[in-house]
C-alpha cells in the first residue's frame, strides 16, 4: 500500500531574474556575494541546525556580560524548511502557522532588489515532503507552474488557494502584506509596513530594512542600461518594478512616498 509522504504546507517558490546574465558578464563576485546570503538562510534552517537547537533546549547559555538564560525551542519553527538550487529557491511552513507565511518573502525579495536582482514566484498551499533541497509533491508543481507560465513580471503571486486562506483568516485583515498589482493579480507586497509607530520609528525602519534610495537608483539605472543595450524586455521587468511601487505600493502605503520621493531628489535629511 503506497504510503502519504505528504503534509499540507505553505510553499514559497522564488526565481532569482538576469542570474544568466549575470553569469555571462561574469559578475562572478556579485553572484557569490548572493549565493552567501542565500546559504546563510539555508544552514539556519537545515537538519543540522534543528539538531542543535533541540540539544540546547532547557540549558543556560551565556547572552551577554554576566547574562544567562535558558533556552526555550520553539517547535513551529523547527518545522520551517528552505531549499535552494542554482537560481531558484523555496520556503515552507506546515498549515497550522497560517498565512503570515507570505511575510517570509518579503524581507529576501527586498534584499536581493537592493543587490540588483529582481525575484518572480508563486505562493501556494498544498502537499508537499520538504526536507532541506528534498522538495517534491503537487504544491512544487503547482508553484513551478506558475512562475514559469503565469507570473511573466517580477513580482509573487498568490494560487487561489493562498488567496481564499488570506481573505478568511481574521488576524491577517488590514495587513498590507497581499495587494493588487496594475494587472489585477494578488501578489505579496514586500514593502508592507509591520506597524504604526512615530516618524523616528519609521525613519529608523525604512533605513534599516527598505533601502528605498539605493533601490530606486538601482531601478532607474537598470532601465536606462537595458534600453540603451535594446534588451528592451528586460528593462520591461525593471518597468513593472518601478511603477508597481510608484503605484499599488505606494497608494497601499502612503507613509513610504517621502522616502521614495526623497531618493530622487537627493533629499538626505
Amino acid at each position: 500500500m503506497e504510503v502519504n509522504v505528504y503534509e499540507k504546507r505553505w510553499l514559497l517558490y522564488v526565481d532569482l531574474l538576469g542570474w544568466r546574465e549575470q553569469i555571462a558578464s561574469g559578475a562572478g563576485s556579485k553572484l557569490l556575494g548572493i549565493l552567501e546570503r542565500i546559504h546563510v538562510i539555508a544552514e539556519a534552517h537545515n537538519e543540522r541546525a534543528r539538531q542543535d537547537y533541540m540539544t540546547r533546549e532547557g540549558k543556560y547559555e551565556e547572552w551577554g556580560p554576566g547574562i544567562r538564560g535558558k533556552v526555550s525551542v520553539n517547535r513551529l519553527y523547527l518545522q520551517y524548511q528552505f531549499g535552494a538550487f542554482s537560481d531558484h529557491f523555496v520556503f515552507s511552513m506546515p498549515h497550522s502557522y497560517g498565512p503570515w507565511f507570505i511575510q517570509s518573502a518579503s524581507k529576501l525579495v527586498v534584499d536581493l532588489l537592493h543587490a540588483g536582482f529582481l525575484t518572480r514566484g508563486a505562493a501556494v498551499l498544498g502537499d508537499l515532503y520538504h526536507r532541506d533541497n528534498v522538495i517534491v509533491g503537487p504544491a512544487l508543481v503547482e508553484a513551478a507552474d506558475m512562475e514559469a507560465r503565469e507570473a511573466i513580471y517580477p513580482r509573487i503571486l498568490l494560487s487561489p488557494t493562498v488567496i481564499q486562506e488570506w481573505d478568511n483568516t481574521e488576524s491577517v485583515r488590514g495587513s498590507t502584506l497581499v495587494i493588487e498589482d496594475m494587472l489585477g493579480r494578488r501578489i505579496v507586497n514586500p514593502f508592507s509596513l509591520p506597524f504604526e509607530g512615530g516618524e523616528s520609528v519609521l525613519d529608523s525602519f525604512v533605513e534599516l530594512n527598505y533601502h528605498l534610495r539605493d533601490i530606486r537608483a538601482t531601478i532607474d539605472q537598470q532601465i536606462l542600461t537595458l534600453q540603451v543595450a535594446k534588451r528592451l524586455a528586460h528593462a520591461e521587468k525593471w518597468r513593472y518594478m518601478r511603477n508597481l511601487i510608484e503605484g499599488p505600493i505606494l497608494t497601499t502605503e502612503p507613509r513610504l512616498r517621502p522616502y521614495w520621493d526623497a531618493a530622487v531628489h537627493g533629499d538626505s535629511s
